[in-house]
């Protein structure tokens, strides 16, 4: 679970043209809630452009650590990172 981080930044190419977009990253999270940098991996992306801001949000982000008996744990995770246009009200 992610418990902080930025939003990942949408690309502007793809923002002004309208393509919304999907990346899933797999990654290795430490015991102190960080991911390990030389783990992150794009599993699948719906667009490449979308793969630098999916992996930066990763490594800047700070997930709650898993635990087993109550220890902390270093754990292998997959998160789906969604690029969505929302329409301004």
């Amino acid at each position: 679970m992610v418990l902080a981080g930025r939003a990942p930044v949408y690309p502007e190419p793809l923002r002004h043209a309208g393509i919304p977009g999907r990346v899933v990253v797999a990654v290795v999270v430490d015991t102190l809630g960080r991911a390990e940098p030389s783990s992150v991996a794009i599993v699948a992306s719906s667009n490449q452009g979308f793969d630098p801001p999916a992996r930066d949000y990763v490594l800047h982000a700070l997930f709650r650590p898993a635990r087993v008996h109550g220890r902390a744990v270093r754990v292998l995770v997959r998160l789906p990172i969604d690029f969505a246009i929302v329409a301004a009200r």
